[in-house]
């Protein structure tokens, strides 16, 4: 399975960290000034075979792929695409999937659109158009590693509903080990929901929204990146 892009022609455009081509998308970050994208994901086991490209969205120029991809028994997979240039922040780029049986062509598409990033600190940086609030971790603005979180108004301006410093987070964690997931603080409206996690790890939980859709975002300790990603109603 290999296909020269001569145009973009998108169809089935949806936000990153959805179902697309029965690959769920956990993260995409750009890395090294803009040189490479890493990807994680989850898979279906009703695709077979998949690829993936990635366009400069303004010049359509294809900067790299990895093509014909056997879905293995692991459910979560990461792979690494060099562009073999840099670009500045902001600069959007354009991902493809295609996906179909093992050794033809491919039998559905989907496309998702994301950005060189600044790493401006949030955790959803490159996720969640679909998303109602954006998650900081660390948070720079204030010189304090914690977890953020700002809801988007419907013109997506951001106001902030709720924080936990690193020290509020380490705290928490420090306790005596759980046998069950734990909530351990939630905003006044109870729309921004923190756990914490038997395997260690904190889960933020944005929702439901008006669709009523739960956003689920699982982080590490301490570092704060994505290990897991997924909604629910």
């Amino acid at each position: 399975m290999h296909r020269k892009f001569t145009a973009i022609v998108l169809a089935c455009l949806s936000a990153i960290l959805v179902a697309a081509c029965d690959i769920v998308l956990v993260s995409v970050e750009t890395e090294n000034n803009c040189s490479q994208v890493n990807i994680s994901y989850t898979l279906e086991e009703s695709l077979l075979e998949y690829n993936i490209y990635i366009i400069n969205a303004s010049s359509g120029e294809l900067l790299g792929s990895v093509t014909d991809i056997p879905v293995t028994d692991a459910s979560v997979g990461s792979l690494v695409i060099q562009f073999g240039q840099e670009f500045p922040p902001a600069t959007e780029l354009i991902g493809v999937i295609e996906g179909g049986l093992l050794g033809e062509e491919p039998e559905e598409s989907s496309s998702f659109i994301f950005s060189c990033s600044s790493r401006d600190g949030r955790v959803n940086f490159n996720q969640g158009f679909g998303d109602p609030a954006i998650v900081y971790a660390p948070q720079i603005r204030f010189d304090e590693q914690g977890v953020e979180v700002f809801m988007l108004d419907e013109n997506g301006n951001g106001q902030p509903v709720f924080r936990l410093t690193l020290d509020e987070i380490t705290a928490i964690m420090s306790e005596e080990t759980i046998s069950e997931n734990q909530l351990v603080a939630a905003s006044d409206d109870n729309f921004i929901e923190f756990y914490r996690l038997t395997t260690g790890e904190i889960q933020v939980n944005m929702g439901p929204d008006f669709e009523g859709k739960t956003f689920v975002y699982v982080l590490s300790v301490p570092d704060f990146r994505v290990t897991n990603y997924y909604t629910f109603k």
